[in-house]
């Protein structure tokens, strides 16, 4: 909406945009959705993953699934420390078990 608010300002003599400059500026809106669905994907599969890598036996999952607030750093620092940071990173780094040529391409 804001962009197409500035190609109507700065459009012609009569403060109207071109064909070319809205078609413009519904591709950009388009990407852009395309985008922001793309990154909302992967943030909801980040937050299974993460959900998933914290232990829910643990009295520190509670605070940071909570949303910790800055008295509970100590807590969540705590937490950091017991992870298994080694296969959190071979899991979020490695997908696959070995490399292989089709993983390349």
């Amino acid at each position: 909406l804001g962009l197409t608010a500035l190609a109507f300002a700065g459009g012609g003599a009569a403060g109207e945009a071109s064909d070319a400059e809205l078609d413009h500026l519904r591709l950009a809106n388009t990407v852009l959705q395309q985008r922001l669905h793309g990154y909302e994907q992967l943030h909801a599969k980040m937050e299974v993953k993460l959900a998933s890598c914290t232990s829910t036996t643990s009295p520190l999952s509670a605070a940071a699934a909570a949303g910790a607030q800055p008295a509970d750093a100590k807590a969540l620092l705590a937490a950091h420390a017991h992870w298994d940071w080694r296969s959190v990173a071979r899991d979020l780094l490695q997908p696959w078990p070995s490399v292989t040529q089709e993983n390349l391409a």
